[in-house]
């Protein structure tokens, strides 16, 4: 009767072990080539998320976890030099043993908050044989001119006239992202141009090819050139006068300028009846619009320029 006790006893403790669920593996850290020891082994019932048992790796890596249920677990390995490694077991009377053999944790990863990184730009200096400015390196008031941001920039001055001096030598040609803006005057882009829509100012010598200065062939223009923002490349200008005596004569003008990168457009319109049949000469020369003038040749053959043509009695224009 005993015998036949224990023979059922050992039965059904065998069924019990084998209805019960063990889980191994080894842990290793490739980096250093060694065991990875005290790594955290975790036991999740995956349908609720229960805690069943928790162990840690041995001096060689090794762990182990037995008598778990039959049950699906999310098992996760983790050490805080590593990002952890998550496995899924699915439990089951025919498969309840299960070794992971050699576990190599990935990486441990951080997503990087935005990085602002703060870096000290010099506020002018020689670029070959040229010497640039860093425009936002000097304060100016607000809604000031370029004219104004000249001012402040070490070397340089502009008088009343708007006449631009660098190291002691007048400036020849002043350029916008190295194009004649508007016209040769050069307070075009000085009094017309926002000081914060420049990037950098530029000082450089260049080979005179040029007719309409006053210098010599070979002796070099002095040259400004002011290089814009790119969200600051665009935008527009111009002015309106009008005159009248209230009774019988009247006029009046219009002229506006707009750019957007390399494009510019000028127009203008005037309506008088009086002498003024066209443009200034001086407002030709500022705005690039000289070929909106006649060309005149006197009595001892030297040529000039008009923009009025003879006129008798009341005229009207319209243009």
């Amino acid at each position: 009767m005993k015998k036949l006790y224990l023979l059922l006893l050992l039965i059904i403790s065998n069924v019990f072990i084998a209805q019960n669920l063990s889980i191994a593996g080894n842990v290793q850290d490739t980096i250093e080539k060694t065991p990875l020891q005290n790594a955290v082994i975790i036991v999740t019932k995956l349908s609720d998320s229960t805690l069943i048992k928790f162990t840690r790796s041995d001096a060689e890596g090794k762990f182990m976890i037995s008598n778990l249920p039959i049950d699906t677990f999310e098992v996760t390995v983790s050490h805080p030099k590593f990002s952890d490694q998550p496995y899924f077991v699915v439990g089951s009377k025919q498969n309840h043993e299960f070794d992971f053999g050699k576990i190599i944790l990935p990486a441990k990863s951080q997503q990087l908050k935005e990085v602002i990184v703060m870096a000290y730009k010099e506020s002018m200096y020689y670029k070959g044989d040229t010497l640039i400015y860093n425009a936002d390196s000097f304060k100016v008031k607000q809604n000031a001119t370029v004219e104004d941001l000249l001012k402040k920039l070490p070397g340089m001055k502009v008088d009343a006239a708007g006449k631009i001096t660098a190291q002691g030598k007048a400036i020849d040609k002043v350029l916008v992202d190295g194009d004649e803006f508007f016209g040769t005057d050069p307070t075009m882009a000085t009094k017309n141009l926002a000081a914060n829509s420049v990037e950098s100012v530029q000082v450089y010598e260049k080979k005179n090819d040029d007719a309409t200065t006053d210098k010599a062939s070979d002796e070099p223009l002095k040259v400004l050139n002011l290089k814009l923002k790119e969200d600051a490349k665009k935008g527009y200008f111009g002015k309106i006068s009008e005159g009248s005596d209230f009774n019988r004569f009247y006029e009046g003008e219009l002229l506006a300028n707009r750019f957007k990168k390399q494009q510019k457009i000028s127009v203008f319109g005037i309506a008088a009846n009086t002498p003024k049949t066209n443009l200034g000469w001086g407002d030709m020369f500022k705005y690039g619009l000289q070929d909106e003038g006649g060309m005149g040749q006197n009595e001892d053959g030297d040529r000039f320029f008009t923009n009025s043509p003879p006129t008798q009695g009341i005229p009207q224009t319209l243009r």
